[in-house]
Order: C-alpha cells, then structure tokens, then sequence
C-alpha cells in the first residue's frame, strides 16, 4: 500500500484510513482475546483450588465416618462447578476464535481493499459523488421542511380566515336581528301611532253628523237668518291651522242654524284644509330623492342602493351648499299597509325617525321627525315634504 501511494495520491487518505480501521480492529480484537484468556486463567485456578478442597475434604472423610454423606455432596457440587466452568472456557475460546477469525477476515479484506487501489483511480469521484448526494438530501430535507412550514402556515391562516369569516356572519346576523326587532318596534309604534290618530280625527266627522240630523227636523231659515249666519261661516277660516280646534267652534255655532247654511260653512272649511296642505306635500315613495322642512333644520333623505338611505341635515340658517351638520348612511325604510313611510337612521345611542304621511289630511303636518335617544323621545318636529 505505501508503494501505490506514489501512483494514487488522490486514494492515499481513503488508505490511510483504512489502515487506521483494521489496526483499531486488531488492537480491540486482541485485548478481547487477552480479556478472555485472563478469565479463562482465573477460571481454571479456581477449578484446581476446588479440586484442591476436595481432595483435603475427601482425605478427612476416612476419620469421620459421619461426614462421608456430605463428602459425596461436596463431590457432586464440585463436579458440577468443574462442568460449568469448562462449558464456559469452551464458549470463551469459541467467541474469542470467532473473533480473531473475524479480525482475521477484516484484514484479509483491508488488504484486498488496499490492493485494488493500484488499478482503481476513479475511486475519488464516488466520494465527490456522495458529498453531492448529502448536499442533495440535505437540500430535499430543507425544501420538504420549507414546503411543510408553508402548508402549516397556510392551514393557520385558512382556519383563521373562517374563524373570522364565522365571526363576522355572527355580528352580521346579530345586527340584521336587531335591525329587525327594531324595525318590527318602529313599525308597531307606527301603526299604534297611525290608529291613535284616526281614531282622533274619526271624532269630529262623527260631532259633524249631529247638526245635520238636527238640521233636517228643522224648517228653512229666512233671509235675515242667512244674513245672521255669514259672519260667522267668515270666522270659522280663521281658526283652520289646526282642524281639531276650527271644527269644535263650527259645531256650536252652527246647531241653530238650518241646513243650507250648513252646507256652505262645512264644504268650503273641509276643502281649504286640503287645498293649504297639498302644494307643501309630494307624493313619496322608497326610491324618491326629496326634503323635509322644519323650524330648526333642513333634512336630505336619498336613496344610496342596496336598501339603504343616506340622512343629511342642515341648519335653517345655513344653505344646501355649506357643509352639512349631520350625515348618516344607515338608513332603512318602512312600508305600512296604509301607505305611510318610515325612514329609520341610527346614530350611536340617536335613532332618527322620519314618518312620512301618504294622507296628509288626516295628520297635523305631512311629515314628522322624531329623534329617540337611548330608547326613550328626545324630539319631535313637523315637517313639510318639497
């Protein structure tokens, strides 16, 4: 081997090492053998010691005729020992024969080894060839762990996704139930609202029959009754800013008077209630754009899509082109089955109600705001529809 090492220098580590395997092989081989023929020594001086023993026992044995029984004993525990202890020697010299067989064997094929390396000088690419394949399982291994981390990382933020996703479906249903709820209480507090005020104007139509009743009994008035009853169908007029209030008077005045004066004091005050009110009001329906004037402010409701309106107020004493004091864009609408609006917008603890009447004449004003803090009624405003 060290005369090819001149004709291999690239193969001469691989050698070297070799060499260095088989001397630490022969080298553990041989203390292994030293160990055993130690043992094997120690056994065989305790086996002659124990023969040694028996002997001395046996030789006493003639004068004391009691003992032979444990002689005999002594003999056959003896015997066994010996037995065992040659079992045991042989299966020492037959490991201790494998192994030198063995380091044997490992020396015969380092020098095979050693002696193929004067023809073999391409033996330095299969080591340059497993350093490539480390380098390419280590580079396997990185890009698996890479790729494992990824799919980890992805699979966190896919169940992070849907546990967002489950919580935003949670707070948007949340919100669409109390939306809802108060939807249902606004359109509850609509209808009592409505049928409270139909009853209160059903009051005066019903007052108005009696004096009919009672006028039809009665004869037909003169000419100066007539004359009598004009001033005071010119009275009534002045008292029609509230319709409650104009017609209690009418009732009263009028029970003396006969039928025809009737007819022309009743007709003209029902009819110029209507005919003051309509030029204010418009017809509105969910998608119109339109305004509602009060004494304070000047209210936008617009219809942005999607269901939803945009609420934006301003001052009196401001213009449509200043800046607005309020802009809300949460706002639904209400149909009642009468025809009426309701325009609901909130505002943190505020909810702005906007009714607006589809028969004005039956209300005080065509329209009204009402503005609810915490549940209970901060404001109510008239309002008229341009």
């Amino acid at each position: 081997s060290a005369a090819t090492a001149k004709d291999v220098k690239k193969d001469a580590k691989p050698v070297k090492e070799d060499k260095k395997a088989i001397k630490e092989r022969e080298e553990k081989a041989k203390k292994e053998a030293e160990k055993k023929a130690a043992e094997e020594k120690k056994a065989a001086e305790k086996a002659a010691k124990d023969k040694k023993d028996a002997k001395s026992s046996a030789a006493t044995a003639k004068d004391v005729k009691k003992d032979a029984k444990p002689a005999k004993e002594d003999k056959k525990a003896i015997k066994e020992r010996e037995e065992k202890a040659k079992k045991e020697a042989e299966k020492k010299a037959a490991e201790e024969k494998k192994a030198a067989e063995k380091a044997a064997k490992d020396k015969k094929d380092a020098k095979s080894s050693a002696a193929t390396a004067k023809d073999v000088k391409k033996d330095a690419k299969p080591a340059k060839e497993d350093k490539k394949a480390i380098k390419e399982r280590e580079e396997k291994a990185k890009a698996e762990a890479k790729a494992k981390a990824e799919d980890e990382k992805k699979a966190a933020e896919k169940a992070k996704k849907e546990k967002e996703k489950a919580e935003k479906e949670a707070k948007a249903k949340a919100k669409a139930d109390k939306e809802k709820a108060e939807k249902e209480a606004v359109k509850a507090a609509l209808e009592r609202s409505r049928k409270a005020k139909e009853e209160k104007n059903k009051k005066p139509v019903t007052t108005n029959t009696k004096p009919a009743e009672t006028q039809k009994k009665e004869s037909t008035p003169s000419a100066a009754v007539k004359e009598e009853a004009m001033p005071k169908a010119e009275v009534a007029p002045v008292k029609e800013n509230k319709p409650a209030v104009v017609e209690a008077p009418v009732e009263k005045k009028v029970e003396p008077v006969a039928q025809p004066v009737a007819q022309t004091v009743a007709q003209p005050t029902a009819t110029e209630t209507k005919t003051v009110e309509t030029p204010a009001s418009r017809t509105i329906t969910p998608d119109s754009d339109f305004m509602l004037l009060t004494d304070k402010y000047r209210v936008n409701i617009q219809p942005i899509g999607g269901g939803k309106y945009k609420y934006t107020s301003w001052s009196v004493a401001k213009s449509a082109t200043d800046k607005p004091d309020l802009t809300l864009r949460t706002g639904v609408c209400l149909q009642m089955g009468s025809g009426d609006l309701c325009f609901q917008f909130t505002n943190n603890q505020f909810v702005y109600q906007c009714n607006v009447w589809a028969n004005p004449g039956s209300h005080s004003a065509p329209a009204e705001i009402i503005i609810y803090k915490n549940g209970k009624e901060y404001s109510h405003l008239s309002a008229k529809v341009k």
